[in-house]
């Protein structure tokens, strides 16, 4: 028993050293170009896979209405290099709403690239790649209260990324040609002021993470037949 003990002590331990590690590298990077709408995918055979990342799909609600999220200008902390203050605005049913916050990177895991899997080297020259990467941060993003139906947005954010032998930090759409690939996955809730109530609220790239039964395609997004009057007339 106590050596099962040890065991379990010693995993748990190596486990946060390299969640610490994570955070202490990526400090050094600055992900700001992977969180603004409208970016590239980084990589380098365009006729096999888009080089600009589409919008954001994203659903509010038990009924998976359709959501609108555009972030225009995302901004490291320059005290504090885990923190990211970030300008936006959200659109429901023809609503804007404007909105400021932050997104804070609460773990990293980096490890060296390791074993080439099959179609990598289509996408990206896996020889100028060093490490790959996942951060999980807490987000919050809160709409102008002087605009109508406003509240805030909270949840957890993963972002895929890779580690470039000259230095750089790049969107990792190495997976792309995978039929479930998704990246900037956004899992959380919006809460209205006024009342209190909060909505699920989930948006991603490519993919929504945790949609239910709202995406019935297979090796792309297709919204199920009976949510397409949700603002899903146009996928």
């Amino acid at each position: 028993m106590r050596t099962f003990i040890l065991a379990c002590m010693i995993f748990i331990s190596g486990i946060v050293s390299g969640q610490q590690n994570g955070l202490n590298k990526i400090k050094e990077y600055d992900l700001s170009n992977i969180w603004t709408s409208g970016g590239t995918t980084d990589i380098d055979e365009t006729d096999f896979f888009t080089t600009e990342r589409p919008d954001f799909r994203g659903f509010i609600g038990d009924n998976y209405q359709r959501i609108y999220i555009q972030i225009d200008e995302v901004v490291k902390d320059h005290l504090n290099p885990l923190i990211y203050y970030v300008r936006g605005y959200s659109e429901v049913k023809g609503n804007r709403c404007s909105f400021l916050g932050k997104i804070k990177i609460d773990s990293a895991q980096i490890t060296e690239r390791g074993q080439i899997f099959e179609g990598a080297d289509y996408l990206v020259d896996m020889n100028k790649v060093t490490h790959r990467g996942t951060v999980v941060c807490s987000y919050q993003f809160f709409e102008n209260r002087n605009q109508k139906w406003t509240g805030f947005f909270s949840g957890q954010l993963r972002t895929q990324f890779y580690l470039t032998t000259d230095g750089q930090i790049k969107y990792d759409a190495i997976g792309g040609f995978s039929d479930s690939y998704m990246n900037n996955a956004y899992i959380g809730a919006w809460t209205s002021y006024s009342s209190g109530n909060s909505k699920t609220c989930n948006w991603g790239e490519f993919r929504i993470p945790e949609s239910g039964d709202l995406d019935i395609g297979s090796g792309d997004f297709s919204p199920t037949p009976k949510y397409i009057e949700n603002g899903w007339e146009e996928n």
